[in-house]
C-alpha cells in the first residue's frame, strides 16, 4: 500500500519542472515554476530535436515550500511523418 506524503492540508501553488540539458542527468535546467508560480498541469517543450530522448522531473509547492523531486522521466520528442508512397489505383471493370 502507497503511502500519500503529508501536504498540512495546503493546496499545490506551483509546479517546478526541469529538464536535462545534456543527457548527463546531472546538468538540470529550470523549465518552468521557480521564478514565478506555474499552476497548470502540462507544459509544451521547445527547442527539442526530433527522436531524441529528454529527461524530466518534477517538483510541487505549497504554503510549506517545494516537496521532493519525481523520479526522472524519459520522453521522446517525436519526429514528423515519412513520406507516404504514392497510392496505388486500379479500376476493375463491371
Amino acid at each position: 500500500m502507497a503511502t500519500i506524503p503529508e501536504t498540512g492540508d495546503s493546496p499545490i501553488r506551483s509546479y517546478h519542472l526541469q529538464w536535462d540539458a545534456d543527457g548527463t542527468m546531472r546538468n538540470f535546467v529550470d523549465l518552468v515554476g521557480l521564478s514565478a508560480p506555474y499552476t497548470l498541469t502540462e507544459f509544451i517543450a521547445t527547442g527539442t530535436q526530433p527522436g531524441i530522448i529528454y529527461n524530466f522531473r518534477i517538483r510541487a509547492r505549497n504554503k510549506w515550500g517545494f516537496g521532493p523531486w519525481s523520479d526522472v522521466v524519459a520522453i521522446q520528442a517525436s519526429k514528423a511523418s515519412e513520406q507516404m508512397s504514392a497510392p496505388r489505383i486500379e479500376h476493375s471493370g463491371t
